[in-house]
């Protein structure tokens, strides 16, 4: 059970993050808030989206949190290497893009 777990957790928190910085965004947009505010909010769910996965990978990575199967701990790093280059390239354009 936790082996599926180690293999879908980043993918699952990948697609979390997703929906909730593009909802942030919509939900900006809609009330109208603009500027400074509003850039500062997507940045910082995007630094702590990449900080989350960038830790679930260092952890997976380490022995107390790894799994014991070599091909269950390589495939689970792969995913959450993966999970963390869709984070940084997938949200990202939530901070440069014009908001409305």
């Amino acid at each position: 059970m936790r082996d599926l777990l180690r293999l879908s957790v980043p993918l699952t928190l990948w697609l979390a993050l997703f929906s909730l910085i593009y909802g942030l965004h919509a939900a900006l947009c809609a009330t109208g808030v603009e500027g400074a505010l509003a850039r500062a909010m997507l940045a910082a769910v995007w630094g702590i989206g990449v900080a989350l996965q960038l830790g679930m990978l260092l952890a997976l990575r380490s022995p107390r949190f790894g799994a014991l199967s070599p091909t269950i701990r390589q495939a689970s790093v792969a995913l959450a290497a993966t999970a963390l280059f869709a984070t940084v390239w997938s949200l990202f354009p939530a901070l440069i893009l014009p908001l409305c």
